[in-house]
């Protein structure tokens, strides 16, 4: 790469002259000194998904390097240098921007010397780490420029002059591409890539690896570029490890850096060597960078000569079109904007909008209370037309995201925490009353459901976790913990609540209430519940009772389906209030370990509701006494109770007869009609079939019993 300084080392006032001609440096932008920088301990990660180039890991590059051509027998620089002006961050992704011979825009280059030229041709961008680093693993995921004659490069640099020998150190390590074959500067393509290590600019002390990737590099993916870099101790030779897409490529044994530098990443246009670049302009997207520090014993400290040489300001950055409301300039007005617009008002610390005058709705030159009141309107309204996936990454977010919810929304939670604070009326804390269609329903989900969000309370003694009061939403990929109730459904119709995990909560854990009907709970875990209240400590708990007034009971045509209930729920798996009719419970697991026999919970399954189908259940006593039956029907108010569907269930019982005495049944239902079939029980030994009608008073006691074919 031979990043050379912009100033010469031969005269202080040379020095001093030159540094005017950057941008100004912002204090937060200042690099570390060479006297103090050290390599430090911690991984490295950025996903530029806060809208902005982050100052405390970031400097932006204004500088230029890349040899000299003739042009009208003078030597001039071939290209325009690397600006601020060529970096943004757009929808969660780095870009920089590269302008070529066809460019014709304003933006004006620079020369080596600090002088501005006369066009923006050959102009590209590049950023570093503000910290420094030595062996390690280097990871970053990207998408190329595809245009030959400009450079996407992901290196490591570190530059030391002896200002009285003139000796020149260079630690570098390169991915260059385009690449090509072999040292003759043809047949580029973005098949190949230049892999490189430095220890210096003279000969012998450069390796170049002209490095087959074996896949076309520019073909508008994403890709995974990482270098292994290791100085070498008693158990590691010294060598770099180049990976592409995670295979093992190319291993450099020479001229192996040592000193600890920083990352770059940049798109410049070199002379000649990666082809002519006959375009306008060119993009290098990135998408994540991560360094993990090895910390081997080979590692030696950077010396930077010149630290604070070349950078420019961040808040050069291009944002590209201002869009309303848009304040952290990523490209969308959304929940984010609308959060960090309100915690700059609250004079939070360290927070700024990115834009302000996307800010300024009253449009009169002044940001306060009215501007963000218009805020919330605007994006409720309907009127605007952002993307309709909202990332939220802390409690603030994700309570106003709820608040503002729409129709067609995907609320998408990054991994973390999201433990609530502040007030919570009528006992509600993550809340939203907002209505889906059935078309564009809202959608609340982690990002990566392997590592999902976790939704907490502070107490298992107070509050609900989570509660919708809207119809046509879509729950997925949750944990929802520390609360007195897990998840609540309130006149919220056609709602899927699906691969969540809901535990260590107060009472129960799901809770369909007040006319939610045609709802959907599917591969949901619920455990840990009536950690407070036993008696009242359901893993999912379907309408109302007769007793509770002030909830609508009609929630019809609810279906629990592959779920896994318990261990440790303290009453039934499942309990079906009356008044509700055509719950269907269905491939379900339910673990009896812990149930606490409280408010008269001895069995997997209470139906009380009517036109019920429970069926194709797994059910284990596991030895706990408080069950006494497999299932139950309760004829609670006249009329209730009535008409249930009962069939290929396996329950294992442990015994034949209960803590009480008496015989333990599969289903206990006097009063109740239900119709059998396919079912089968154990006690001690194998499943056996219970559908025997000689049989029925041993299995079944159940006077409206009816035993069904199936058919």
């Amino acid at each position: 790469m031979k990043i050379k300084p912009l100033i010469s080392i031969l005269a202080a006032t040379a020095i001093a002259c030159t540094s005017l001609a950057f941008s100004p440096l912002a204090a937060s932008e200042i690099p570390i000194s060479a006297e103090t920088a050290q390599a430090t301990d911690a991984v490295f990660y950025d996903d530029f998904s806060s809208g902005t180039l982050d100052p405390d890991k970031w400097l932006v590059a204004y500088k230029n390097w890349g040899g000299k051509v003739t042009e009208n027998g003078e030597k001039v620089d071939y290209n325009g240098g690397v600006l601020p002006q060529n970096v943004s961050v757009q929808n969660g992704k780095l870009i920089l921007t590269g302008n070529g011979n066809l460019y014709q825009g304003a933006l004006k280059g620079v020369n080596k010397d600090g002088s501005r030229r006369a066009d923006g041709k050959r102009t590209g961008a590049a950023i570093a780490t503000k910290e420094y680093y030595a062996s390690g693993s280097y990871e970053v995921v990207a998408k190329v420029s595809p245009e030959l004659g400009a450079c996407s490069a992901i290196w490591t640099f570190e530059y030391e002059e002896d200002w009285d020998t003139g000796d020149i150190t260079n630690h570098e390590i390169d991915i260059e591409m385009p690449g090509r074959p072999s040292a003759e500067k043809t047949n580029q393509s973005y098949r190949y890539a230049l892999c490189n290590t430095w220890v210096g600019e003279n000969e012998g002390e450069y390796k170049t690896g002209y490095t087959d990737i074996g896949v076309n590099q520019a073909d508008g993916a994403f890709h995974k570029y990482r270098f292994d870099w290791h100085t070498g101790n008693e158990n590691e030779e010294p060598r770099v490890e180049f990976y592409f897409d995670d295979v093992l490529t190319y291993t450099a044994k020479e001229s192996i850096p040592t000193n600890a530098g920083r990352l770059w990443i940049g798109l410049w246009f070199p002379n000649g060597w990666a082809g002519t670049p006959d375009f306008d302009t060119s993009y290098f997207e990135i998408d994540s960078v991560k360094i993990t520090p090895f910390h081997e014993s080979g590692d030696t400290a950077q010396n930077e000569t010149y630290p604070e040489d070349g950078w420019g300001s961040l808040e050069d950055i291009s944002h590209g079109t201002s869009v309303q409301g848009d304040v952290n300039a990523d490209g969308t007005f959304d929940i984010a904007d609308i959060v960090l617009f309100q915690k700059w008002l609250l004079a939070v610390p360290d927070i700024k909008p990115s834009d302000w005058k996307a800010a300024d709705f009253c449009e009169d030159g002044n940001l306060n209370g009215l501007d963000l009141c218009a805020m919330r309107q605007e994006l409720t309204s309907g009127n605007t037309s952002p993307a309709n996936q909202v990332y939220v990454k802390n409690t603030e977010e994700l309570k106003t995201a709820l608040e503002t919810a729409k129709a067609g929304d995907e609320i998408i939670l990054t991994e973390g925490d999201y433990v609530y604070s502040g007030a919570t009326p009528k006992g509600y804390m993550f809340t939203s009353s907002a209505d889906g269609t059935e078309k564009q329903p809202i959608v609340i989900r982690s990002e990566n459901p392997e590592k999902p969000a976790v939704l907490s309370g502070s107490s298992t003694a107070e509050n609900y976790v989570f509660s919708i009061s809207g119809d046509w939403w879509e729950i997925r990929d949750l944990k929802v913990t520390n609360a007195q109730k897990g998840i609540m459904l309130d006149n919220a119709n056609h709602t899927k609540i699906l691969n969540c995990e809901v535990y260590n909560i107060g009472s129960e854990g799901i809770h369909l209430r007040d006319n939610s009907s045609y709802c959907l709970i599917e591969n949901c875990s619920v455990h840990d519940t009536g950690v407070v209240s036993p008696g009242y400590g359901e893993a999912i708990y379907v309408g109302s009772a007769q007793s509770t007034t002030e909830y609508g009971y009609d929630c019809h045509y609810n279906t629990i389906r592959d779920c896994k209930l318990g261990p440790n729920v303290a009453a039934e798996h499942v309990d079906i209030k009356e008044y509700t009719i055509g719950t269907t419970v269905e491939n379900c697991t339910f673990d009896g370990t812990g149930m606490s026999g409280e408010n008269y919970a001895k069995s997997f399954v209470n139906i009380k509701g009517n036109d019920c189908i429970i069926r194709n259940n797994v059910g284990y006593r596991n030895g706990c006494t408080a069950i006494q039956r497999a299932f139950e029907q309760n004829n609670v108010v006249d009329g209730w109770g009535q008409n249930a569907s009962v069939y290929g269930n396996k329950v294992y019982m442990d015994t034949a007869t209960n803590a009480l005495g008496k015989k333990m049944y599969f289903l206990n239902a006097w009063d109740c009609s239900a119709t059998v079939w396919d079912n089968f029980m154990a006690y001690e030994g194998e499943l056996f079939s219970i559908d025997n009608e000689d049989d029925q008073w041993d299995y079944y006691n159940c006077n409206l019993l009816t035993y069904g074919s199936g058919s």
